[in-house]
């Protein structure tokens, strides 16, 4: 999978399960040695929020890896990035 397919994985996921207050959450970036991400949280209520962060060591997802080592790594991802709404935006799950 490319960087782009594993992103759309993460935000699949994060939209799954919303953090409260939230009604959609974008993930987007680029891969340069690192990964930068901009997450775009769209609360329920009030304008957008973008939170940008940096992640080194990015794992894409590749077909020859098993669903458990998937959804480990998407796991991850999605917990930092819950875990920055929470920081960044207050909101509360």
């Amino acid at each position: 999978m490319s960087f782009s397919e594993t992103l759309s994985l993460i935000q699949s996921h994060l939209q799954e399960n919303l953090p409260s207050g939230t009604r959609r959450v974008w993930v987007d970036g680029n891969m340069k040695g690192f990964a930068n991400l901009c997450i775009t949280v769209f609360p329920t209520v009030g304008e957008y929020h973008f939170i940008f962060h940096r992640i080194n060591n990015f794992r894409n997802i590749s077909p020859t890896m098993t669903d458990e080592e998937i959804s480990e790594i998407v796991s991850g991802y999605v917990i930092e990035i819950r875990n920055l709404i929470d920081q960044w935006v207050g909101l509360d799950d």
